[in-house]
């Protein structure tokens, strides 16, 4: 058994997840929404975790060894790795002096949550024009190249693997996202499990704990109440904002806003919560019809059609009209809205195929490298994890680095 977990725990992290946020969650579910939306989502969740499944156990994956070019040389990967790092650095200096406000300089300075909240938005998300180059360059980086690029390098101990993880670090520490320092250390827990150096994995698990409490004062406007205080001046409402705070109808703990609590309504319910409710909105603003790709750019290109929105729609079916946010949720929520049963099968056969095709490529820093994006295509449309959160790039390395004597063992 223990064996088995090694071998395939890339296969196993989506079954683990989808059990942990959404089983159940969805089995609460029937005190808070209609029996039919959650019954639709449970036969959802049911014909997704089948055909992930079953797609992973019958699909070949010999035909991939012609497109095998071969381990590559030490020195050119080397070289790649410290291109990538470099050209990081280049994106967040160029975001940095292209915009009015830096997050993580503003939170210093002590702005207000509110305030923060714009600021952080501004920085990449909602930037327009050419500016969009630099958010969808952000994206890929950090959660996609960056990681295999620092992998790689603690996974050769190259001299310059710290200066690699420093950049990486206060790269992503700019934009002030809570969920920013996941990208840095869940490929290196994961690569430092596979090497079976527990210590270094349980370091990496701590920081990770301690940036993310930092983050979260900081991006509550915190410093700046503390500097209010210092000053014994008066605390704007708006000054700070508890962590995870959402309304009622999204609390399942009620009227209670602990930070604890919601904090740990953050993480085991509102995912449910936020996938739940792509259901809800295909029935009540779609009248139960599908999208048929128009949520997916090239595809709604090809149509003639504008695309459709779908995580502005939902967020704004969520939180009201026009309310500026975006609400992502899991694959197969998205393939359902899109294509019906039919796209939950395709979508999870190749959500599989990819995890399958990088695991047996025995890849270690690649392996990795991949933990990043199949995590975020748990809570996430899974067009965009290929093309914006690396993994199609991954896939493309995975194809290409194959061993063949490597592969055979672990098929």
């Amino acid at each position: 058994m223990i064996e088995f977990v090694k071998r395939n725990w890339l296969f196993l992290l989506p079954l683990v997840v989808l059990a942990g946020y959404y089983t159940f969650q969805n089995a609460l579910g029937f005190l808070f929404y209609p029996t039919d939306i959650v019954l639709k989502f449970c036969a959802a969740l049911i014909l997704s975790i089948a055909s992930y499944i079953l797609a992973y156990r019958f699909i070949p994956v010999d035909w991939a060894e012609a497109f095998s070019l071969g381990r590559p040389e030490p020195h050119r990967l080397e070289r790649l790795c410290l291109l990538l790092i470099a050209a990081f650095g280049a994106v967040m200096l160029v975001a940095s002096l292209t915009t009015n406000a830096v997050p993580l300089i503003e939170a210093v300075k002590g702005a207000s949550a509110s305030d923060l909240a714009g600021h952080r938005n501004d920085f990449l998300r909602t930037r327009t024009g050419a500016g969009q180059v630099l958010n969808y360059a952000f994206a890929i980086f950090s959660q996609g190249l960056l990681p295999f690029a620092t992998t790689y390098a603690f996974w050769t101990r190259a001299p310059w693997r710290w200066v690699a993880l420093g950049i990486f670090t206060a790269g992503v520490f700019l934009t002030l996202s809570k969920a920013a320092f996941l990208c840095v250390a869940a490929p290196l827990i994961a690569l430092f499990l596979m090497q079976g150096r527990y210590r270094a994995a349980g370091a990496a698990m701590l920081a990770f704990v301690a940036s993310l409490a930092v983050m979260y004062v900081l991006a509550s406007g915190l410093i700046g109440a503390w500097e209010k205080k210092s000053r014994n001046e008066p605390v704007a409402a708006k000054q700070v904002e508890m962590p995870g705070d959402v309304p009622i109808s999204h609390n399942v703990f009620g009227e209670k806003k602990s930070p604890a609590l919601l904090v740990a309504n953050r993480i085991v319910w509102i995912p449910y919560v936020t996938a739940i409710d792509w259901f809800q909105y295909q029935k009540e603003r779609l009248n139960g019809s599908y999208v048929l790709g128009t949520s997916i750019r090239p595809i709604a290109f090809m149509l003639g059609k504008e695309r459709l929105s779908l995580e502005t729609k939902v967020a704004d079916f969520e939180w009201g009209d026009a309310s500026g946010n975006t609400s992502n949720a899991v694959f197969f929520a998205d393939a359902w809205l899109n294509w019906g049963p039919l796209g939950v099968i395709l979508y999870s056969a190749l959500f599989a195929l990819t995890i399958k095709l990088i695991a047996t490529s025995g890849y270690p820093p690649l392996i990795a490298a991949s933990v990043l994006p199949v995590w975020i295509a748990c809570f996430s449309a899974l067009p965009p994890v290929y093309f914006s959160a690396g993994l199609g790039f991954l896939l493309l390395f995975a194809l290409l680095v194959r061993d063949k004597q490597t592969t055979a063992k672990l098929t």
